[in-house]
């Protein structure tokens, strides 16, 4: 009895001990990994520091156009009616002129 006994405490000292020899590989490969990617991490983040200052910098023009396409929204509304509108009076002409046997814009 006492030989089962010891062999597996025996077994479970040896998963314990695997176990944390795993937990220390792994903590040496992201530690050694994250010492790699610290400068990158350091590039990107100077990068999106330079760009939200560019942004801030920006947002009065951002405003003005914002303002300006407003006012040219309404007039495209109103072009693109009567550019519709001009399409179906072609479409009419062409039709006529199709019933009627001549050629469109002779």
């Amino acid at each position: 009895m006492d030989s089962i006994h010891l062999d597996t405490e025996l077994f479970y000292i040896f998963i314990c001990v695997g176990g944390l020899g795993m937990a220390i590989r792994i903590m040496a490969h992201f530690s050694a990994e994250a010492a790699r990617m610290r400068p990158k991490i350091g590039k990107l983040n100077h990068a999106l520091i330079v760009l939200r200052e560019r942004a801030q910098t920006r947002k009065p023009n951002i405003k003005v156009l914002q303002e300006v396409t407003v006012a040219m929204r309404d007039r495209e509304k109103t072009l693109r009616t009567y550019q519709d509108q001009l399409l179906q009076i072609d479409i009419e002409q062409m039709r006529k002129e199709t019933e009627s046997g001549g050629q469109y814009g002779t």
